[in-house]
């Protein structure tokens, strides 16, 4: 309650924030049918708001005129459009950094712009994250998850065949292409990786490397065992099993794996955090 109370212009600051993390949020779900992309943009914008939590109990905005004037050009060009927008764009997804910025001229003076950037980093991971999905190689990647996905099946005494793309059990066979390729899931876990670093900062420059490293490793392994799942599905036979394919393949159901990603990860990433952290009060104490 304590970062509602204040000025006027403060509580107006506040209301543009959660105004343009709604329209962006509600913009996307709304011209995407992947909801990863959803997922992806309510991460980065709630990761904003994490890196700034600090700030918000002695929030007071003090821009100059210079920053009040860019600042409001900024968050009302940039709503319009998000209110415009029919289908996404490489422009359009620049939209929340465009919209962050704006809100950072109209709380601050552009002086103060090391306070902000963690949120700015934040919100920069949507367009990075789609720039990483169009550039990362997509056959190799199905390949190798086909792979996985076979070694895993046969450790469960399965039989299985792979040729390139395709998994073929006795009953059924799927093929790992376009988004099945895990790329939105590799994507997400980096932006969830840098997201932690920035609210939850590792004191070893060594373990934030590998912490960025692991992230799609995770992502690669829980697709191999959605990609599993779905071939089980396929291949079992069952009267539902063209219903649960469809579920766990295009529906909310998909989402479970990438929910499954992100505790993952994140409870690999507490247990390292929480231990760097008492060996450092341990390195202190014995000083």
């Amino acid at each position: 309650m304590r970062a509602l109370q204040g000025s006027p212009l403060r509580l107006l600051w506040l209301i543009l924030a959660g105004l343009s993390a709604a329209a962006q949020i509600v913009m996307v779900s709304a011209t995407q049918e992947n909801p990863a992309l959803t997922l992806l943009t309510l991460l980065c914008w709630g990761g904003a708001l994490l890196c700034v939590e600090d700030m918000l109990p002695s929030l007071h905005p003090s821009p100059g005129w210079f920053s009040l004037v860019i600042g409001t050009v900024l968050v009302l060009s940039g709503l319009i459009r998000t209110a415009s927008i029919l289908s996404l764009d490489g422009i359009s997804q620049l939209l929340p950094l465009w919209l962050g910025t704006g809100l950072f001229l109209l709380c601050s003076r552009p002086r103060h712009w090391r306070r902000w950037s963690a949120s700015l980093v934040a919100l920069a991971l949507i367009p990075l994250c789609q720039a990483v999905t169009f550039l990362l190689p997509e056959q190799p990647l199905s390949h190798f998850t086909a792979r996985l996905s076979q070694g895993l099946l046969l450790l469960f005494d399965v039989d299985t065949m792979v040729s390139g793309r395709l998994v073929t059990l006795p009953g059924g066979s799927v093929t790992i292409a376009g988004s099945c390729a895990g790329l939105d899931q590799i994507a997400q876990l980096l932006a969830i990786s840098v997201l932690f670093l920035l609210a939850f900062p590792l004191p070893s420059r060594v373990s934030r490397g590998w912490m960025v490293a692991v992230a799609p490793v995770v992502a690669v392994l829980g697709n191999t065992i959605r990609i599993t799942v779905l071939a089980l599905i396929t291949a079992s036979g069952s009267p539902t099993s063209s219903w649960w394919f469809d579920f766990f393949h295009e529906e909310t159901g998909s989402l479970v794996f990438a929910g499954l990603n992100v505790l993952v990860f994140g409870w690999i990433y507490l247990r390292v955090l929480d231990r760097q952290l008492n060996l450092r009060d341990g390195l202190s104490d014995g000083h």
